[in-house]
């Protein structure tokens, strides 16, 4: 913090890491712990296409006078998430010790299964996964269908978006691990505010 002209400006610092105690030891370097910070406010921040909502049904459709459904997932380019201490209370981090204590000697790639969150994710594109056919449909009628529209991949002749049911849900991942973009620690202390930015930088698997 200093000052211009008689008024106080408070300066951002703003300082990226890539590993647990890259973050630790750049905390410890500017002071700041449960005695010396004024507030914390931890987020997190899941990849870009990382989820996706399953059992999304397009119903009422016909092929030659068959009735049949389709059924596919929305990806879900973004995802906004709500970080916690525990499932329990439903609380956010209040002090960095209880932060510690959470991600312990973890890196991010291999965090999801060590933090409580919840988020809700951005439906973007649907992608087709099976066909259900309601009728008793002659096997050269579905072959026919088949070669038509399932092995040239024109899923988007297959559905009216005006009927959709919603058998499933979202917040599945891709994959168990490595999902997680980046964890933000925006600190306010009698020093200044501080943005520090633990990004994952691992390969993905």
């Amino acid at each position: 913090m200093h000052e211009i002209w008689g008024y106080s400006i408070v300066t951002m610092e703003e300082i990226i890491v890539y590993k647990n105690q890259e973050l630790r030891d750049v905390l410890e370097s500017k002071g700041l712990n449960d005695q010396t910070i004024q507030s914390l406010d931890i987020k997190l921040y899941f990849k870009k296409w990382c989820s996706y909502e399953d059992g999304v049904v397009y119903t009422d459709l016909e092929y030659k006078g068959y009735r049949y459904e389709v059924e596919g997932i929305l990806e879900e380019k973004w995802s906004e998430a709500q970080l916690y201490v525990d499932y329990k209370d439903w609380e956010p981090f209040k002090t960095l010790n209880e932060f510690y204590e959470t991600i312990k000697e973890h890196e991010l790639n291999a965090m999801e299964d060590h933090l409580s969150y919840d988020y809700i994710g951005e439906p973007d594109t649907w992608n087709f996964r099976k066909i259900l056919w309601l009728d008793d449909t002659p096997l050269d009628i579905r072959k026919e269908f088949h070669d038509t529209y399932i092995e040239t991949h024109k899923y988007d002749k297959l559905y009216d978006s005006s009927n959709v049911r919603y058998d499933g849900g979202g917040g599945n991942f891709y994959k168990k691990n490595n999902n997680i973009e980046a964890i933000v620690l925006n600190i306010r202390a009698e020093s200044g505010d501080f943005k520090i930015k633990w990004i994952n930088t691992f390969i993905e698997d």
